[in-house]
């Protein structure tokens, strides 16, 4: 029901409605380090033995260093997902790509970097007008100035098929997308 920045609650957002939420938390914190830079954030830190509040405070300051803030400018996030895909399909990107950031999911699969795709295709730190990728990190698109969210729409759709024809892989969005009728 629930993974990784995803559920049937974003899945089908117009069939569930979440009324109330009991969580089963551990008294001893079970933490996950593994995330790009963290373990040597917290080793600059003074953090040999890690307690909550530290990861979180460590992961905010790395996410502030790649993510703009979008009081100074208008930014969309972390826009694409990290596909994941069959270790099989994997093995054939390694063939050509073998640089190709991956980590181990579940039996099978593993997650590629998409972040790393769409920096390979050349669109890290591209413009077009007043809507572009960052600079410091390819998954945040970015308004420089007064771009519509069709603009932004249309970067991401560009993106989406570059990464699609040099790896055979649809990148998805993070944000959930609205469009007007």
């Amino acid at each position: 029901m629930f993974a990784y920045r995803d559920s049937l609650f974003r899945q089908q957002p117009e069939r569930f409605w979440i009324t109330n939420i009991t969580l089963k938390l551990y008294k001893k914190p079970k933490l996950k380090l593994g995330y790009t830079g963290l373990k040597q954030k917290l080793e600059t830190m003074g953090c040999h033995a890690p307690r909550p509040v530290d990861v979180a405070n460590a992961v905010s300051e790395l996410r502030l260093q790649k993510l703009p803030e979008p009081k100074v400018l208008a930014n969309a996030g972390s826009f694409f997902k990290n596909p994941i895909i069959k270790n099989a399909q994997l093995e054939r990107l390694l063939v050509d790509y073998p640089q190709l950031p991956h980590w181990p999911q579940e039996a099978g699969f593993s997650k590629v970097s998409a972040a790393w795709m769409i920096q390979d295709c050349g669109w890290k730190g591209h413009r077009v007008g007043d809507v572009g990728v960052s600079p410091a990190h390819a998954l945040i698109l970015i308004n420089f100035g007064c771009a519509s969210g069709a603009q932004l729409w249309q970067l991401a759709n560009d993106i989406q098929q570059t990464v699609k024809l040099k790896f055979n892989l649809q990148l998805i969005p993070e944000p959930r997308i609205i469009q007007a009728e």
